[in-house]
């Protein structure tokens, strides 16, 4: 009778041990699979890892070419404001020149052609000048800017267009040019124009010009050995 009660507590100690054996198993099991199934979900493929990674290098080569492309646009910014500073700066010049010689700007424009390091003064009246005044003026005015001009650095060529209003034969009016004189610095400048007051001028820029033109009009009726610098 003893014998199978101590079977039967033994049976059921070793049940108890059994059954805590298999719970205890089950339970690391359980941790397993719920670990598996967060690692799953927060842990990324390779695939989905090398996809992020490639994303983010795009972002990187993107951003670097748009900066790249902004200094680009910045540097010719600063370049082409600089050029407009600087010719700017010889036409500020240029007007100095011409105040300082011609002084009234009335009727007067002034542009400078920087390929061809060249100011051109264009001069427009409605005046109706006799063609020997008209000359001695445009003269005038040339050797009075030009000795200027040609001190402003990077001025190689000065030209004076005298525009004036013509009718022609059918009366109708237009706006041309009376007179253009074009002299290069070289050539201005072998004359001493202090000592040439009250010489005749009229043949010294003509065979010193580059370019000396007059209108057919303005030919008429003048005596180039009374047009002298004064």
């Amino acid at each position: 009778m003893s014998n199978n009660n101590s079977i039967d507590v033994k049976g059921k100690k070793g049940n108890k041990v059994l059954t805590w054996s298999l719970i205890s198993c089950g339970g690391c099991f359980s941790i397993f699979v719920v670990m598996g199934i967060i690692s799953a979900i927060v842990a990324p493929s390779s695939d989905t890892k090398d996809d992020v990674v490639l994303e983010n290098t795009q972002e990187i080569v993107e951003d670097v070419a748009v900066r790249v492309e902004v200094d680009e646009v910045d540097k010719e910014k600063e370049h082409n404001s600089r050029e407009v500073q600087i010719e700017l700066l010889i036409i500020d010049k240029l007007w100095l020149a011409f105040d300082e010689s011609i002084k009234s700007r009335k009727g007067y424009d002034i542009e400078y052609v920087e390929s061809e390091k060249l100011v051109l003064v264009t001069y427009y009246s409605d005046i109706h000048w006799s063609s020997q005044t008209m000359i001695k003026h445009a003269l005038k005015d040339y050797i009075d800017y030009s000795q200027r001009a040609f001190g402003v650095d990077g001025i190689e060529n000065v030209t004076l267009r005298y525009q004036g209003t013509f009718i022609d034969r059918y009366g109708d009016e237009s706006i041309e040019n009376a007179i253009v004189i074009t002299l290069s610095k070289i050539e201005f400048e072998k004359y001493k124009w202090n000592n040439l007051k009250g010489q005749p001028i009229f043949e010294r820029i003509s065979d010193s010009a580059e370019v000396f033109f007059l209108h057919p009009s303005v030919m008429r009726d003048i005596d180039t050995a009374e047009i002298v610098y004064y």
